[in-house]
């Protein structure tokens, strides 16, 4: 009995502590959930504006100009004209009236820094006193234009240069002039008209190629002209800094030989005088993101963020009726990521199409394609940085006459690969597989008024033929050390020297390339998929 009625004075005494504890805990919530209703109503109220005027000052690039100018800083300041505030007012989705939050002035703020016109934006708010328990404040949007006029140069595929002008007269007309110099000789010219719902873009190419060998039929020579038009469909989307739209886009183009060697129904197909419609059916997300240290040096860069789906179908016309439908699907996505701790920068890429024959599929391409840039790994005595490079081509049933070299070439190049450049390989490549490993081995290091890193590199290549067999003795193309260079101050592209030694040449390679992203998340032009 005594043990029992100690038991029954244990229990009831934690049973009260534990009921005691529970209304303390209810009493605590009930006291809390006033204050935090009260709290969440404060700072509603607080945060919650209505807005009142709209103020935008926009500064043109040479602002402030001196008293007594250079002539270059005059051709400079007509070639930037200021940034109409009409352009400005297109991409500021509030209106007088409205009632937003400051979260909505830093979503603007954003969304103009990731246009191609400005270097610089402010938003600064300004309250204006007011009866009404909302507050009344206006904006003021300062705007600082960045230098409109930039430069391309693509040393493989052409245009050899292209000078590109994103923000003509003042409007955000973007004019892009393309110059053929290295075995095409050209010109090319590409127009995009801003609109509200939708840009509309217009180009054309005409130049002719040329080459030139001992041996009459490895010589040609043709003409090439190409008009296409295009048409975006913007859709409103709920992300802020990304754009949603349809991409409609019409091209055609003539190809007619001037110099080719001896050509038949069945042989020398890819010499036939040939006339070609393409269009182009097309989804993207597209954005920009402003980051700093990936293919700049500790520069910012804008790189794109999104992606693309894209149809293509066609109808090429050739000589002997070897008329043929094409068809083909192209897939982009870029990601960029500016606090993570694995990749900083990611791009894929897959293209595949074909040409139907007689209901056979002929001449078809595989292409895939994968640029990857870590972020900075810290080490005790240096900070680390990788980029990595995969490119990935096949094809399936292709003439004879084509073939790959060991490295990409000339989409239009039709002559076969010289022996020189087939590093003692006698039999066509079908297939071809790159990777290139770089890494960095410190921080950028500044020799005034340069900046430079040194990198190591790896490049690996693997050859096949149309058996899928392998064709090179080693899988190591190359390795060595490459010095990355970069200009302080101005915003020239980033050059970089490499000392490398190929196993397969058994000799010392040196190189002299330019650093420059050329990804974008798509491609308005209509073109073929480039077996080369």
């Amino acid at each position: 009995m005594l043990v029992l009625e100690t038991f029954s004075r244990t229990y009831c005494h934690i049973k009260i502590k534990y009921m005691l504890q529970s209304v303390r805990l209810i009493s605590g919530l009930i006291l809390f959930l006033p204050i935090l209703f009260r709290f969440q109503a404060y700072a509603h109220s607080v945060t919650e504006h209505k807005l009142g005027t709209i103020t935008i000052k926009s500064i043109a690039t040479m602002d402030p100009m001196p008293v007594k100018p250079y002539p270059y800083l005059r051709l400079i300041k007509w070639l930037s004209p200021i940034t109409h505030k009409s352009l400005i007012y297109r991409h500021i989705d509030l209106k007088p009236g409205t009632i937003f939050h400051y979260q909505d002035l830093l979503r603007i703020k954003k969304k103009l820094l990731a246009l191609p016109y400005f270097s610089t934006v402010f938003v600064t708010s300004k309250p204006i006193p007011s009866d009404n328990q909302t507050e009344v404040v206006d904006i003021v949007i300062q705007t600082q234009d960045r230098f409109p006029i930039t430069a391309d140069f693509d040393l493989e595929q052409g245009p050899l240069f292209t000078i590109r002008h994103n923000n003509a007269w003042g409007y955000g007309h973007i004019i892009s002039n393309q110059f053929f110099l290295k075995k095409r000789w050209g010109y090319g010219l590409e127009y995009e008209l801003p609109s509200l719902n939708g840009n509309y873009l217009l180009g054309g190419q005409c130049y002719r190629q040329i080459r030139n060998k001992k041996k009459k039929e490895d010589s040609y020579k043709f003409d090439f002209q190409n008009l296409w038009i295009g048409k975006f469909f913007y859709i409103k989307a709920t992300t802020e800094l990304l754009s949603y739209y349809w991409l409609v886009a019409l091209s055609g183009y003539n190809k007619k030989f001037v110099i080719r060697p001896t050509v038949t129904n069945m042989e020398n197909r890819p010499y036939h005088n040939q006339k070609f419609i393409l269009a182009k059916l097309g989804w993207v997300v597209d954005g920009y993101v402003s980051i700093k240290n990936v293919y700049a040096l500790e520069c910012l860069e804008l790189l794109p963020k999104g992606g693309s789906i894209e149809i293509l179908c066609g109808y090429q016309k050739s000589e002997y009726n070897r008329n043929r439908p094409y068809v083909g699907m192209s897939c982009i996505k870029n990601v960029v990521n500016t606090s993570s701790s694995f990749c900083k920068y990611l791009h894929l890429s897959c293209k595949t199409a074909a040409f139907l024959h007689k209901k056979v599929l002929e001449e078809g391409v595989l292409a895939l394609k994968l640029d990857y840039v870590g972020s900075l790994m810290y080490t005790e005595y240096n900070d680390i940085r990788q980029f990595i490079r995969m490119n990935y081509i096949t094809g399936y049933r292709m003439p004879k006459e084509r073939m790959l070299g060991i490295s990409e070439r000339d989409p239009e190049e039709l002559a076969k690969p010289e022996k020189e450049d087939l590093y003692g390989i006698s039999q066509p490549i079908n297939a071809r597989l790159h990777v290139d490993v770089y890494s960095t081995f410190h921080r950028p290091m500044v020799v005034k008024p340069l900046r430079f890193v040194v990198l190591g590199f790896t490049k690996f290549i693997a050859l096949y033929n149309r058996n899928n067999a392998l064709l090179n003795p080693t899988l190591i193309n190359n390795y060595g050390v490459a010095l990355r260079l970069a200009h302080m101050i101005r915003p020239w592209p980033t050059l970089e020297l490499a000392m490398a030694y190929s196993p397969l040449l058994r000799k010392m390679v040196p190189s002299v390339t330019l650093s420059i992203c050329h990804f974008k998340n798509n491609i308005a032009k209509p073109t073929l998929v480039p077996y080369s």
